[in-house]
């Protein structure tokens, strides 16, 4: 078998929307409104999308969006993780998903982005931050992580990143906002 991962061209845009819209799961949380997906695709300009190839069949990939704020310099974000190989539990040793993480991180530097931004729910936190720690990917240890605030249960938070990041939904648990910052990186100085 062979694999490979490499941007996703516009040629798999019918692929994508068929198994995105046709799942009854995205990466172990509940599918994606077809409203919500189409929001995503409009603002395509600001995004990229990496793929996980085996033997040049798509298998899972990656939306990356890259933003600029004042408050919090440059930073990129993961917009959309989809995949068509689900299992019980989502792990970054599995090549389908570490190795589209490590070219995201690879892609961002080049790009000159050294803050990632994601939410996690503070139920599974400890399990998701273990996971970060055994994958055998190398995009480990170059980072600081930072915790930058815990919304409340059902409570939309007060920044526009935070509700974004939260998929613009109230969520049944408490979510913690945290960034992942090249270490020795200020992301104040240009």
């Amino acid at each position: 078998m062979s694999f490979e991962v490499r941007y996703v061209t516009e040629e798999y845009d019918e692929l994508c929307d068929s198994i995105v819209l046709a799942q009854k799961k995205i990466s172990g949380t509940k599918p994606i409104s077809h409203e919500k997906y189409l929001e995503i695709k409009k603002s395509a300009s600001d995004l990229i999308k990496i793929g996980y190839f085996e033997n040049n069949k798509l298998i899972s990939w990656i939306i990356v969006a890259f933003r600029e704020s004042k408050m919090r310099g440059k930073f990129w974000v993961i917009a959309g993780l989809f995949t068509t190989n689900f299992e019980e539990r989502f792990s970054f040793a599995r090549p389908e998903f570490g190795l589209i993480f490590k070219r995201a991180f690879e892609i961002a530097e080049e790009k000159g982005y050294f803050q990632y931004f994601y939410c996690v729910s503070e139920k599974i936190e400890r399990v998701y931050e273990r996971q970060w720690k055994k994958n055998p990917w190398g995009f480990n240890g170059r980072y600081d992580l930072i915790t930058l605030d815990i919304v409340p249960a059902n409570t939309q938070p007060k920044y526009e990143l935070y509700w974004k990041l939260m998929g613009q939904e109230l969520k049944p648990d408490n979510m913690v906002i945290k960034a992942r910052i090249l270490k020795n990186y200020d992301p104040h100085t240009k």
